[in-house]
């Protein structure tokens, strides 16, 4: 059976929970729901364990907060005994439009300090990413509140209808490989 580690990258804790940084989180959230898995805690993260055919998928939410990400991750890639080349990233990107996403198989970190962490923690930049826009409404200066704030009943309304084709694009991931997703998702 082949396995992937799935990560959606958050912050732990309820008043974190409808932050815009905690994307990756709800993202991962509607694949255990919609596969009746349930999250358990463990060393540095929640996880839960879904399978469809022949594939394996560890979900993943760190308990290291966005910034730390890099050190659960690599716990739990030793831990499975799985490599970078097995592990996808959920996570939010203020540099792409709201509800736009978009996957790469490896790159840099984008000024995004969960990815910068991740690629410190292994050593590489080579594990394949799916970013998710969360828009740039917000003025110089303004990043931080704007990604640790709430979503807007808007937001919210054009985010349901994109959270499900982030699955979509997730199950595609570990059925045909990042390249044919990039093709049909990007």
């Amino acid at each position: 059976m082949r396995q992937f580690l799935i990560v959606g990258l958050g912050n732990i804790g309820d008043e974190f929970a409808s932050t815009r940084h905690n994307l990756g989180f709800r993202v991962v959230d509607l694949l255990a729901k919609k596969y009746d898995a349930t999250f358990f805690e463990s060393t540095l993260a929640l996880y839960a364990n879904i399978s469809f055919g022949d594939k394996s998928l560890c979900l993943l939410k760190p308990t290291t907060f966005v910034n730390g990400s890099g050190e659960s991750i690599k716990f739990w890639l030793n831990k499975t005994n799985l490599t970078p080349g097995e592990l996808l990233v959920i996570v939010d990107d203020k540099d792409l439009p709201l509800g736009k996403i978009r996957l790469r198989a490896k790159g840099g970190d984008g000024r995004h300090n969960g990815l910068k962490s991740i690629s410190m923690a292994l050593g590489t930049d080579n594990y394949s990413r799916l970013r998710f826009g969360i828009g740039r409404n917000f003025e110089a200066g303004g990043q931080k509140d704007f990604v640790l704030g709430e979503w807007s009943k808007e937001e919210n309304s054009i985010l349901n209808e994109r959270l499900s084709t982030a699955v979509a694009a997730i199950e595609s991931y570990v059925d045909v490989g990042i390249e044919k997703t990039m093709t049909k998702y990007n």
